[in-house]
């Protein structure tokens, strides 16, 4: 019975722990956002794998004007999504992120998806859903990614 207790309160211990870093690394992602001049949609990505690897917002590629959309309030097509722009991060650093987690603000698109799947992130947790496209959370799980919807709560530890 004290075994059980005992491996009780691990798991209570741990799910505590990923919580609080849940909260802290979703915090970082939304300051990312800030970032972002898009007043439509402001996104944003941390890629973690034992401390922040990259992180990333909806923007114009380098050399490119600041501006994310034209005068139709249309998105313009150069426009990168926060996810690719930290995954690109990563790759122009040469950092591997097999087996990291992505925290993003809004869930990803299929195009997003396609890419977080190339790069061999493990996890994705997402703090809005996208209604517009849905199908990027359905091919992650397709592929094994872990998707957990962050909710925020009160912590309770």
């Amino acid at each position: 019975m004290n075994q059980i207790i005992e491996e009780i309160n691990l798991a209570n211990q741990a799910i505590r722990k990923k919580y609080k870093y849940d909260t802290l690394y979703m915090q970082i992602a939304e300051a990312v956002a800030d970032m972002s001049v898009d007043q439509k949609h402001k996104v944003g990505a941390v890629i973690v794998k034992d401390g922040i690897l990259a992180e990333g917002w909806n923007g114009a590629p380098a050399g490119f004007p600041n501006q994310t959309r034209d005068d139709d309030n249309k998105t313009h097509p150069w426009i990168i999504h926060a996810e690719q722009n930290a995954l690109a991060k990563c790759a122009r650093k040469g950092i591997a992120c097999e087996g990291a987690t992505i925290f993003v603000t809004l869930a990803p698109c299929r195009d997003c998806a396609r890419i977080i799947i190339q790069s061999g992130i493990a996890e994705v947790v997402y703090r809005d859903s996208f209604e517009k496209d849905k199908e990027g959370l359905r091919m992650l799980e397709k592929a094994g990614i872990i998707v957990e919807h962050y909710a925020r709560k009160p912590y309770a530890g």
